[in-house]
């Protein structure tokens, strides 16, 4: 058979187009504990051969939060191999699952999702043309918009940090930070769906 044929078959009867159109259109997927185990195993897995578990980006974003005196929780097999300790009060999760996502940090309280992207691998639009785009790139900010169209339609707000705005402009980190944090309301406001929170990995 020819390699399209045998690509669609090992994939399934759908294309990966017609995949993102219905993951739009549902946008649900219900993780179960089992689930939320297999992800916790294969960041532990993906940790211990890496010997990381974090990007410089993601770390700085870090410093920058705690510099606004906003404390960061990690997950339990995270902070077993690297022998990490919570901040003090933490407010926002690192590395955690929102159903088929796992989102860099987290506020679920004020349900914020804060993207930490790095400029080639997103394909920052500021840097890159979009016909000079590699195939990688292409994917990556494809896989972005669906899921951010998913977190969205599940009631998260979803701000994106670049990595040149963490490296060259820290204030306008911090007024990303501030302004999406002001536009969410408080918790005992906000009438999203409560069945779509979710532990941490």
């Amino acid at each position: 058979r020819s390699r399209s044929t045998i690509e669609r078959l090992l994939r399934g009867s759908r294309s990966c187009k017609e995949a993102n159109i219905l993951a739009r259109q549902q946008g649900k997927c219900i993780l179960t504990e089992e689930g939320r185990e297999k992800l916790s195993k294969c960041g532990k897995k993906a940790c211990v051969k890496n010997g990381k578990f974090w990007t410089k980006p993601e770390q700085k974003f870090k410093q920058i939060l705690n510099e606004l005196k906003i404390g960061v929780r990690f997950p339990e097999y995270i902070k077993e191999i690297f022998s990490l300790n919570d901040d003090e009060n933490p407010e926002i999760y690192f590395q955690y699952p929102l159903q088929r996502y796992v989102c860099d940090y987290v506020e679920i309280e004020k349900k914020i999702v804060y993207a930490i992207n790095g400029d080639f691998w997103h394909g920052n639009p500021l840097l890159y043309e979009e016909k000079k785009l590699t195939k990688i790139q292409k994917f990556n900010i494809s896989r972005d918009i669906n899921r951010c169209i998913f977190l969205e339609k599940n009631g998260y707000k979803v701000c994106v940090i670049w990595e040149s705005e963490i490296e060259w402009n820290k204030e306008l980190v911090v007024e990303k930070i501030r302004a999406t944090r002001k536009t969410v309301n408080p918790p005992d406001l906000h009438s999203g769906n409560t069945a779509f929170d979710s532990l941490v990995a």
